[in-house]
């Protein structure tokens, strides 16, 4: 049986298929050469695996094959990250749960995007997965990870060539207009903004500032004595992150239907991005300036 959160947002298509589906989303953007870090990176992968390990049915390399998500498969990235000379340009890596070739990629989803110097790390949650157990492993990640920024809450996960298609992205914008507490699924189109600007996209159930950001703000503990006691936090050396509530919401059709997101967008306001940069992270299906009234709903 579908779960409310399922039925609100799938979307399917006119052969009856699905070709948008839902998750619960975090994406962790990490300021480091790939070297660096490449431990690191391998330690979250090999958590993720081995909490989903037998739900990954395919996995896909940047040379555009999905292939069956064998053990083999699934060591290929490890391999690039114990391999320095292979840690170069663009490296592009994700496992998913679909359930088959020809269906769309499905939570639990990992993916890994690196370009210079910057690290985007995507952790996707099938909705009904334990609050708890997220909470759990990002905990266990910011112990290990050196985090710049991050952020989290419901998503949508689609193939890359949705965006070519009028009828679901008209069904795609949608469901954001609806449902204000959705995320935008495309992290890496922030990732070198975020740190060259020092500014942050965006703000939703779940956001991570590094010690960059924490030091503009004051320090974590004026951080915290500004939000009200409905927040929660996961305070480690080097970040803190932030939980407006218990659990992610949706919301309906207005910002103000979250008003714990409006609360942190509010606090987080004077390190936001310009708004002029958000033109080129267009959302699919909608024009220029609402695409940047929708990125902005929360800090407006």
């Amino acid at each position: 049986m579908l779960s409310d959160i399922e039925n609100k947002l799938k979307i399917i298509d006119d052969d009856n298929d699905e070709c948008v589906l839902p998750c619960i989303d975090v994406h962790l953007i990490i300021n480091k050469k790939l070297e660096e870090v490449s431990t690191i990176v391998d330690t979250v992968y090999t958590s993720f695996l081995k909490e989903f390990d037998s739900d990954f049915t395919f996995c896909w390399y940047y040379d555009g094959k999905q292939k069956k998500a064998t053990r083999i498969q699934k060591e290929k990235l490890r391999a690039w990250l114990k391999d320095k000379k292979k840690l170069k340009g663009v490296l592009d890596y994700n496992i998913h749960s679909a359930k088959s070739l020809s269906d769309t990629v499905a939570a639990p989803y990992f993916s890994f995007f690196y370009t210079r110097n910057v690290i985007d790390l995507r952790l996707s949650f099938p909705v009904d997965y334990a609050i708890s157990s997220i909470k759990k492993i990002i905990t266990n990640v910011l112990k290990e990870c050196p985090i710049a920024f991050g952020y989290g809450g419901y998503s949508l996960l689609f193939e890359d060539d949705f965006a070519y298609n009028k009828n679901w992205t008209s069904l795609y914008v949608e469901r954001l207009k609806n449902y204000p507490g959705l995320v935008f699924s495309e992290a890496n189109a922030f990732g070198e903004i975020v740190l060259h600007d020092n500014k942050i996209p965006v703000v939703n159930w779940l956001t991570v500032l590094g010690d960059n950001f924490i030091d503009v703000l004051g320090g974590k503990g004026k951080i915290k004595q500004s939000l009200s006691n409905h927040f929660e936090f996961i305070d480690h050396d080097h970040a803190i992150c932030i939980f407006a509530g218990s659990s992610p919401q949706l919301g309906n059709k207005t910002a103000s239907s979250l008003p714990l997101y409006q609360e942190i967008g509010k606090l987080l306001k004077p390190i936001c991005m310009n708004h002029k940069r958000f033109e080129n992270t267009g959302v699919a299906g909608m024009k220029s300036e609402e695409a940047i009234d929708w990125h902005m709903r929360f800090f407006n």
